[in-house]
């Protein structure tokens, strides 16, 4: 399942779907949303019937908690409304394909909802444009206030409704390809949205299971953890050495910390620089102390 702002995906593979089974998926969302709705309405009425009221639809209305109840009953309704809509992505198209492919097809009834589709975004898409264009002219006409008006949440609203449209007419036409490539007998064995839509898999099992050999010579991970114990233990050895090198000749800090970084870095260099490293940090040390 894909989450997305205002929509989410469902997809899964059966090969034993029919199409009452999509029928019946696709108007369980609804459903949802209008049992949400009912649930909620006691606060929609309570805000309905208050005296003095608050306009419902404002940023003003849903400042307390009953208005904002109110408004999510409401919400619920037209996303009940708006999933029923016959467009895709819409539940409701979805519905109306698997209606269709009963009488004519999965192929022919997919072509038949995506047209439909087509249609209503385009009606709610000029819809859209007209009031995006008409409502700011008519505020300012009549100097309203944006907090107090419901015309500033419609006019936010159109826009959502814009890249809806310009989502689900892509999202039909990408559909009604799919099912024309891949058949409609495979096509309606996989239910969910065009691969555009869904998240890559990756890599295939067999990459995935496939057992890692280290090339010839390579070292394991018992060894590399042998091998950094040993450099730790050189590290400490060269470190009480020089420190007792520092206390005997009266050599100052300095000196002591540069034999510390020399043994640091021997410890983390490679075996072969390690040892060198080990041969310069030990070497003042020891003769020093001779």
């Amino acid at each position: 399942m894909i989450l997305l702002s205002f929509v989410g995906l469902t997809f899964f593979d059966s090969k034993k779907a029919r199409a009452s089974d999509e029928f019946w998926i696709a108007l369980s969302g609804p459903l949802v949303n209008l049992s949400l709705g009912l649930l909620l309405s006691p606060f929609l009425y309570a805000a309905l019937v208050e005296r003095n009221p608050t306009p419902l639809l404002t940023i003003a209305g849903m400042a307390s908690w009953k208005g904002f109840l109110a408004w999510v009953s409401i919400l619920n309704f037209v996303v009940a409304a708006l999933n029923l809509m016959p467009g895709w992505p819409a539940d409701g198209a979805r519905a109306l394909r698997a209606w269709l492919a009963r009488k004519r097809g999965y192929a022919e009834g997919t072509a038949r909802a995506v047209r439909i589709s087509h249609g209503i975004w385009l009606i709610l898409a000029g819809v859209s444009i007209a009031l995006l264009t008409v409502v700011p002219r008519v505020q300012a006409l009549t100097n309203a206030n944006p907090a107090r008006s419901p015309a500033s949440l419609l006019v936010m609203y159109q826009v959502v409704a814009l890249l809806l449209a310009a989502m689900g007419i892509y999202y039909g036409w990408a559909e009604n390809r799919r099912v024309g490539r891949l058949g409609a007998d495979k096509a309606a064995e996989s239910v969910g949205p065009p691969p555009e839509f869904k998240p890559s898999r990756g890599q295939s099992p067999a990459a995935v299971n496939a057992e890692v050999v280290p090339p010839a010579g390579a070292a394991g991970p018992d060894s590399v953890a042998q091998d950094l114990k040993n450099k730790a233990g050189n590290a400490v050895a060269t470190g009480k050495a020089a420190w007792t090198v520092a206390k005997a000749s009266g050599k100052g800090a300095g000196w002591f910390a540069r034999q510390g970084f020399k043994a640091l870095g021997a410890m983390f260099s490679s075996p072969k620089s390690s040892g060198q490293g080990g041969t310069d940090a030990t070497g003042p040390a020891t003769s020093d102390k001779k």
